[in-house]
């Protein structure tokens, strides 16, 4: 029994014909275009549904991976930023302490020039004293 048998067309042919010497009728052979066209509007129907999804999909993908770059790269340039950031801090910490120990360093410079100054000071003057009062006494022996 074959397919067009099923339908009922056979038997149209045979109602036609009257007899049946196993070539298609015009009939059958329509529906047998129609059921070919309908097949490839399906198969064709579900390539491009297929199509679709594959465009979405590639379009999902595409904007995961640009996502996950860009926050990689904020991430990296963060990361880069905070080193930065620690390195600059860390500068102006040695930078600070620098200036500090210069400026205690001078200060001292300054306190043992101002003392030795002043003991070279007080010892000439005492010395001055001394050596005009030994001149004057000498000299007033003299008179």
């Amino acid at each position: 029994m074959s397919h067009f048998d099923q339908l009922g067309v056979s038997s149209e042919r045979s109602r036609v014909s009257g007899k049946y010497n196993g070539l298609p009728t015009e009939q059958e052979r329509r529906h047998r275009k129609l059921v070919n066209v309908k097949k490839t509007a399906a198969i064709a129907a579900a390539v491009a549904v297929l199509a679709v999804v594959v465009v979405v999909v590639v379009v999902v993908v595409v904007v995961v991976v640009v996502v996950v770059v860009v926050v990689v790269v904020a991430a990296a340039a963060a990361a880069v930023a905070a080193i930065v950031v620690v390195v600059v801090v860390v500068v102006v910490i040695v930078e600070v302490v620098v200036v500090v120990v210069l400026i205690v360093v001078v200060a001292l410079v300054v306190l043992v020039v101002a003392t030795v100054v002043a003991v070279v000071g007080v010892v000439g003057t005492v010395v001055f004293v001394g050596f005009s009062d030994k001149s004057s006494e000498s000299t007033q022996h003299l008179t």
